[in-house]
């Protein structure tokens, strides 16, 4: 799957794909980042993108799925915090 198909892939499907290890929610979130710095210049769609907190919070994540697998909640960011 490129980067395109993925960016519109539903929300639960990315989450399913996070739970099988085939994507993270670092690459996840970094997937859309990027597409926010490409496309936000045309559509000013943006004021503000915290991507240093998104990329903290998505590591926090990542990690925590690396460890505790099966406590993750069907939005991942629902219910997990980390602590930033």
């Amino acid at each position: 799957m490129d980067a395109a198909d993925l960016a519109f892939t539903p929300a639960l499907e990315q989450a399913e794909l996070i739970r099988r290890r085939e994507i993270s929610p670092l690459e996840l979130t970094d997937l859309y980042l990027k597409r926010i710095e490409q496309l936000n210049p045309q559509l000013g769609s943006y004021v503000w993108v915290m991507a240093d907190q998104a990329i903290a919070d998505a590591q926090a994540k990542t990690e925590h799925l690396a460890t505790h697998p099966e406590t993750l909640p069907p939005f991942l960011g629902c219910r997990f915090r980390s602590k930033i």
